[in-house]
């Protein structure tokens, strides 16, 4: 008698179904978890600023033409377009042939840029020659430490990567940079002018 081998085709479980399913979405929800860790993993811990529009600023003038000279007057080398509100942060700030720091006068300096609504409120009981912070020119102003002791190189780094907020900002487009730069009594911060520079770095970053 011929032997007959019977292949039995498997049953489809309906569950078995629906658990190949569930796994599948598990799996895939896993997925997307361990790709937020991962983006989390590389945020700045005091700054999330990764997943905006952001733009750079860097203003770097040499021309001083004397050693009472506090005016800043730079042209862009393209318009930078500002397209949405953004806040603007101060990223860093360098000098060359700043007069050093000893004199009371000279702990700091005032930066302005016209082009920024800069709103810094003071509140003082200093007094001297030109009322020093009390003086309504001081109001408005960004004040920088003045971190030259007047020991080793002239160069300075007076604000190095702490992003502080400066002012927001609304669409414009801006081809030029104004401003002054002063020491705490209104006058200039430079020892000498031919060989004095001054470098500003500003982060702008787009509002969400």
């Amino acid at each position: 008698m011929e032997k007959i081998n019977i292949i039995q085709e498997p049953v489809q479980n309906k569950n078995n179904k629906y658990s190949i399913y569930n796994n599948m979405e598990w799996g895939q929800q896993m997925k997307k978890h361990q790709q937020n860790a991962r983006d989390a993993m590389y945020q700045n811990p005091n700054y999330n600023f990764e997943r905006r529009e952001r733009k750079t600023l860097i203003i770097d003038q040499d021309n001083f033409p004397t050693n009472a000279s506090t005016t800043i007057n730079t042209t862009l080398f393209e318009p930078l377009i500002i397209d949405k509100l953004s806040d603007v942060y101060l990223e860093s700030v360098l000098t060359y042939n700043l007069k050093d720091k000893d004199s009371q006068h000279d702990l700091a300096f005032l930066l302005s840029i016209d082009q920024f609504n800069i709103n810094t409120n003071v509140a003082s009981n200093t007094s001297g020659t030109n009322n020093d912070l009390k003086n309504p020119q001081t109001f408005n102003k960004i004040l920088i430490p003045n971190e030259y002791n007047g020991v080793g190189a002239e160069s300075e780094i007076h604000k190095a990567k702490k992003s502080n907020y400066v002012c927001s900002i609304n669409p414009t487009k801006i081809s030029k940079i104004t401003g002054t730069i002063t020491n705490m009594n209104k006058i200039s911060i430079w020892k000498s002018s031919p060989d004095a520079r001054l470098i500003v770095e500003f982060i702008i970053i787009a509002r969400d």
